[in-house]
This record gives C-alpha cells, sequence and structure tokens, in this order.
C-alpha cells in the first residue's frame, strides 16, 4: 500500500483525558470517538485538519 493509507502513529499522553478531551473539543478539535476506557488506560483518537489521526492516552 502506499503512504496515503498508513495512519499516524503519535500518542500524546495526559494526567486527565476527560478534562483534556473536553478543552480541546471546545477548541474546535475533531475527535472520532468518544473517551474509551479499557483495563490499561483509558484513550481517545482525534485528526488535524489534514486528516491526520493521533491517539491521546492517560
Amino acid at each position: 500500500k502506499g503512504a496515503e493509507h498508513m495512519k499516524a502513529s503519535i500518542v500524546f499522553e495526559c494526567e486527565d483525558i476527560f478534562d483534556t478531551y473536553d478543552r480541546m473539543k471546545a477548541n474546535g478539535v475533531e475527535f472520532l470517538s468518544e473517551p474509551n476506557q479499557m483495563e490499561w488506560g483509558t484513550f481517545v483518537q482525534f485528526q488535524d485538519e489534514d486528516g491526520n489521526e493521533f491517539l491521546l492516552k492517560a
């Protein structure tokens, strides 16, 4: 597959994912879902204006 099919693998860590999610969303960040709580931690995906995807986790 070409590079256009690759997903970004950049992960941002934060202390309080729900507060960070709320603040980023209020500032216009486009999230792909609500934060997901898993046994290993909580995460949510978001993208920039060019469609690059990133992961926010706590």
